[in-house]
């Protein structure tokens, strides 16, 4: 799980957020209203078409697809199959003490290096 992900603010404009992301090397960010409430993901592909659209000042908290939300404690199993049945690569992942607190993301490249860890791990020790 990647902690503390560059995110975008849900109040954000379109122009803000792509000026925030002009630097960046990720595709899609995470969007939080107050400061740490998972909102949604945003692409910046998405981003620059609503500006070439006009949509400049446009809050970004307008454009925001939707997330799963999985939590700490659930397994990689189950993050594969929400990924798989929502078409994400991506999710979002909550503090269950907190609601909607985003503590992190999971990538479908961290359950891949996930993988590849336990099976070393199964050769080390087998």
């Amino acid at each position: 799980m990647t902690v503390e992900p560059v995110t975008i603010s849900a109040t954000a404009s379109i122009a803000e957020a792509l000026r925030q992301v002009e630097n960046d090397d990720f595709s899609t960010y995470p969007v939080v209203a107050n400061g740490h409430t998972f909102v949604g993901f945003v692409t910046e592909t998405r981003l620059r078409r609503i500006a070439a659209e006009g949509g400049r000042e446009q809050r970004v908290a307008t454009i925001v697809l939707p997330s799963a939300r999985p939590q700490p404690g659930d397994t990689l199993v189950h993050a594969v199959v929400t990924m798989e049945r929502s078409g994400a690569r991506q999710l979002g992942v909550i503090d269950p003490a907190d609601g909607n607190r985003l503590i992190g993301l999971l990538t479908m490249s961290d359950i891949v290096r996930a993988h590849a860890r336990a099976v070393i791990d199964e050769e080390d020790h087998g």
